[in-house]
């Protein structure tokens, strides 16, 4: 283990991991399984939320395995001190909570990454990696599904709510813009591209289904968001229900 004040990446290319759980023996198997890796090293071993901080703060991981529930400090309350205080480190969530509500809360305190525990450990150990290397976020499969079924329950609620109210015209209005301002309207293919986003599918997905490229998706898409004032498809497709722009029907 590094000593305090270590500083980042003492062997070239190495990913310097914390690992914090506050099961002893969870936290010792995570070591055994990421001390075989070369390009991996753990640092330091915490039990519980303030112990987690002190050691971010002296050993400046690169990366933190963290379960959210931790003693003494939760571990959503460690990520947004840690973002608060500036400090540099891709934090990874260790969940035994399928729940999609708990990742929302997740996202709130940008973390990088949201796993199941029981995760296979060669897709833990490619996680870290394209964690680290900033390719991208990483989010279990499970938790996804999860997450997508919480969207459509939202959407049936809202158009339920709305179904007396909203009309069926295909033009966005915005009750925050003033009364004489450009109304956005929304072309065919975007209306398409939305309830297919609206369906779960990515861009490359949609791309495919159309016989588009996913450029042109992307440019759909971007002309969505400033006809509708968001800049997140979920809000988009929500937004759009509520409006009346695509059934829920739609949506499956």
């Amino acid at each position: 283990m590094s000593a305090k004040g270590g500083s980042r990446n003492s062997v070239k290319n190495c990913i310097r991991i914390l690992l914090a759980d506050a099961i002893p023996t969870f936290r010792e198997g995570l070591g055994l399984l990421l001390g075989r890796e070369k390009d991996m090293e753990v640092v330091g071993s915490a039990g519980d939320g303030e112990e987690v901080l002190r050691m971010a703060e002296e050993l400046l991981p690169d990366v933190i395995l963290m379960d959210p529930d931790l003693p003494k400090l939760s571990g959503l309350e460690v990520a947004h001190h840690l973002r608060k205080a500036h400090i540099p480190v891709v934090i990874i969530l260790l969940t035994a909570e399928t729940d999609s509500v708990h990742f929302l809360d997740a996202l709130r305190v940008s973390v990088e990454g949201y796993l199941l525990k029981d995760i296979p450990p060669q897709s833990l150990l490619a996680c870290i990696r394209l964690s680290y290397e900033k390719k991208h976020s990483v989010l279990d499969y499970r938790v996804a599904s999860s997450l997508r079924i919480l969207l459509i329950e939202h959407i049936r609620s809202l158009a339920q709510l709305n179904r007396s109210t909203v009309s069926g015209e295909s033009k966005w209005f915005d009750d925050s813009r003033e009364k004489g301002s450009v109304q956005g309207i929304l072309g065919n293919r975007e209306l398409e591209v939305l309830r297919l986003v609206g369906g779960g599918m990515n861009n490359k997905e949609i791309a495919a289904h159309l016989t588009i490229s996913e450029r042109t998706v992307q440019n759909h898409l971007h002309n969505i968001y400033i006809k509708m004032g968001t800049n997140s498809r979920s809000d988009a497709v929500l937004r759009a229900v509520k409006r009346g722009l695509i059934s829920f029907d739609t949506i499956h």
